[in-house]
């Protein structure tokens, strides 16, 4: 009953199913019988699993409206089941990235991102200034810019992450249309791969 005092967006008591759900949503529904099935998903799950919502429901309030919650369903094509898990998933790695200290912060260059200003100087990944073709933003990521100088590999992770949720941010409509992503190997580095595997992990589980 707690996750239901603190999530008034994921409150309901209908009992669709995450392919009923799919269908009214494909037929014009608000998007607010999905989050409730949502709702349902996590419910059903052992609370040791989503725990983490607890938390983050209590330091951040505002990640949990209507708007910010169907940035997750959309990432997954309105299915709730899938969705209840990227949000768990999110809040997790969240946690785990940020620490104890800045995960619950804004995530701002002075708040969740205060030491990692270097990082953020290098440039490593880029929004750019335009959209393509088809309305989707761009984001370029050069590799040769990452030296591991002045910070750490975490610290370039955390600084993706700030990238793509600034991408959220300035282009709500990012999940339905997708982004592009640019990539220049020029000078990459074997040594780099691991890098670039962790990097990529954190583009997977943004909403």
């Amino acid at each position: 009953e707690r996750l239901r005092d603190l999530f008034p967006t994921l409150h309901g008591d209908g009992d669709e199913d995450s392919s009923s759900s799919s269908r009214q949503n494909n037929n014009g529904d608000d998007g607010e019988s999905s989050i409730r099935v949502m709702w349902n998903c996590i419910h059903k799950k052992p609370i040791s699993e989503w725990s983490v919502l607890l938390d983050a429901a209590v330091m951040c309030p505002h990640e949990f409206s209507s708007k910010r919650l169907s940035l997750f369903l959309e990432r997954e094509d309105m299915d709730p089941s899938k969705a209840a898990k990227r949000l768990i998933a999110y809040w997790k790695r969240r946690q785990e990235l940020f620490g104890p200290d800045k995960w619950h912060l804004p995530m701002t260059q002075d708040g969740a991102l205060r030491d990692d200003s270097v990082a953020l100087r290098k440039g490593c990944i880029e929004i750019l200034p335009r959209l393509d073709a088809g309305g989707r933003p761009i984001i370029m990521h050069t590799s040769n810019r990452h030296t591991s100088q002045g910070y750490t590999t975490q610290s370039l992770m955390r600084a993706d992450w700030y990238m793509f949720e600034k991408i959220v941010e300035m282009y709500p409509d990012t999940a339905p249309k997708g982004i592009v992503c640019l990539v220049d190997f020029q000078n990459w580095k074997f040594i780099d791969r691991a890098v670039s595997k962790a990097r990529s992990n954190v583009e997977h589980e943004q909403p």
